[in-house]
């Protein structure tokens, strides 16, 4: 079977994981001792370092539609999210 994508799903894959475990070892290394952070700067490595697989979604469907195709992304989740969302937890 023939996808249409152009951006290979190992890119994904890499990006997302070497993207999130760079900051992540971030505040791993700070505290061993081998760095010296804040805790705010080891917090904030963590939160930004927990959107990898976004950002690793959002650049391969740039690179396969660009803008347009991110767009299309967006609003369809946006319209589908809500829904999900407000699902009873029971």
């Amino acid at each position: 079977m023939h996808s249409s994508f152009r951006t290979p799903a190992w890119f994904y894959f890499l990006f997302a994981f070497v993207f999130t475990w760079v900051l992540w070892l971030v505040p791993v290394l700070a505290s061993r001792g081998v760095l010296s952070l804040g805790n705010t700067t080891q917090l904030a490595c963590l939160f930004v370092g927990s959107f990898g697989p976004f950002i690793g979604a959002f650049l391969a469907v740039y690179r396969d539609g660009g803008w347009l195709a991110n767009l299309l992304v967006e609003v369809c989740v946006t319209a589908w999210a809500p829904s999900i969302f407000s699902l009873p937890c029971c």
